[in-house]
């Protein structure tokens, strides 16, 4: 995907549900030998709502990350500081809107973008406790997921539950 002039023609939910089940979350730092995908990141952040738009909005949150990578936080805020400008989210947030044209559903409202941050920031400290191999968090991220235990799947079957789960919650 052109990064200077992204384009839906070039989105395909299956070529972004094989990217997202094999780029590891925290560029692979992890306790688990088998890496934890961004594909059952966003699946795991997509169950956390029993609204179906939310949550197929919630399972495509990272979808951009098929054509950048999995950027992690740290180095995306560094960049920010030393441009000025959060330069990364502003390119992610064109391919994402490139993603949602392709796949025909509208952009979510502010208020949805704002409840999956929050289901989100809540799976990412769960994810911090849980899988990364520190356990670092910041201390501003909300409380863990307490209901479940996270275990990293293979990366077939990450994609393959993606791709079921965007099924099941587009109609496709």
């Amino acid at each position: 995907m052109s990064f200077s002039n992204p384009s839906s023609l070039e989105v395909d939910i299956r070529d972004i549900a094989r990217a997202l089940s094999r780029i590891p979350r925290f560029t692979g730092h992890s306790r688990d030998p088998v890496p934890y995908s961004v594909a059952q990141h966003s699946i795991l952040v997509s169950e956390q709502t029993i609204d179906s738009t939310l949550a197929l909005h919630a399972l495509l949150h990272d979808a951009h990350e098929a054509y950048t990578g999995d950027v992690v936080r740290p180095f995306k805020m560094e960049i920010a500081l030393r441009v000025g400008i959060d330069i990364v989210s502003l390119i992610s947030d064109e391919i994402q809107e490139q993603i949602y044209k392709a796949l025909g559903i509208p952009l979510p409202s502010k208020a949805m973008a704002s409840e999956i941050k929050e289901i989100d920031m809540r799976m990412l400290r769960t994810e911090m406790e849980q899988i990364h191999p520190h356990g670092d968090f910041e201390k501003t991220l909300p409380e863990a997921y307490v209901n479940f235990r996270i275990v990293p799947l293979h990366y077939e079957m990450a994609e393959k539950l993606f791709l079921e789960r965007y099924r099941r919650l587009y109609g496709y």
